[in-house]
């Protein structure tokens, strides 16, 4: 069963490409040529099931846009056809205007608007450490690196965290300015605080918290296990 379901999406992807070249198709330089989008859906399904795992909805433009960022950094033309049994697949659909986007990720393999696959080193690790981020950013984990997607709620267990989003300070006419993240913990009775790391003349540093007598830190720069997170992603660790 497996070898045909191969040969079945082999076919698939090879006949695409050739159907694209014999018509004369432009293949995409880009995955959404500077498109601004409104909304992003991302589903996690297994394999063999037809219910989404793992669903998020987000509504945050400029967490989008630099989420886009990240994505643009892969390849759009791939250079391979590549055959494989899926254990999980990713499903991202960008609404763009009147224009909705879908990306399909295949254990970690992201298809390509030309339906191929990218074999560079280089690309596939982007890949593998864009597929790890979008885990985390759907199911938490300390010393993970997640997307500061504003607006959604990142539950880590003993307590939920909510990036609410960034202003901007600028205390003129002294040359003094740069933006605050703002995120609010709420612990499982509700009790919240809110959280503000500042980045201007100094990057933003780390910041210390509690929640019933546990300690974290929340990171927004960077970290020696998920490197550079700056401005883009955060992070949650002990």
């Amino acid at each position: 069963m497996k070898s045909i379901f191969l040969i079945l999406f082999s076919i698939l992807i090879g006949s695409s490409i050739a159907h694209a070249k014999s018509a004369g198709v432009k293949v995409a330089k880009t995955w959404l040529d500077k498109m601004v989008c409104t909304k992003l859906s991302i589903q996690r399904f297994e394999a063999g099931k037809s219910a989404p795992t793992h669903t998020l909805q987000v509504s945050d433009v400029e967490g989008i846009r630099k989420f886009i960022l990240q994505l643009e950094k892969i390849s759009a033309e791939g250079d391979e056809m590549v055959s494989f049994v899926t254990k999980e697949t990713i499903k991202l659909e960008f609404d763009c205007g009147e224009k909705k986007v879908k990306v399909e990720i295949f254990d970690g393999w992201f298809k390509t608007p030309n339906t191929a696959f990218n074999s560079s080193p280089e690309i596939r690790k982007i890949e593998k450490q864009l597929h790890a981020a979008l885990l985390a950013t759907l199911t938490p984990e300390l010393k993970k690196k997640l997307f500061k997607f504003q607006g959604v709620d990142f539950a880590f267990g003993d307590f939920v965290i909510t990036f609410k989003g960034t202003t901007s300070f600028d205390y003129a006419p002294a040359t003094i300015s740069g933006n605050d993240d703002h995120f609010v913990v709420r612990d499982k009775s509700g009790k919240s605080q809110e959280l503000k790391i500042r980045s201007g003349q100094l990057p933003p540093q780390p910041l210390p918290f509690e929640v019933e007598g546990a300690k974290f830190v929340l990171e927004t720069f960077e970290t020696k296990d998920a490197g550079r997170l700056y401005d883009a992603y955060f992070q949650i660790h002990r």
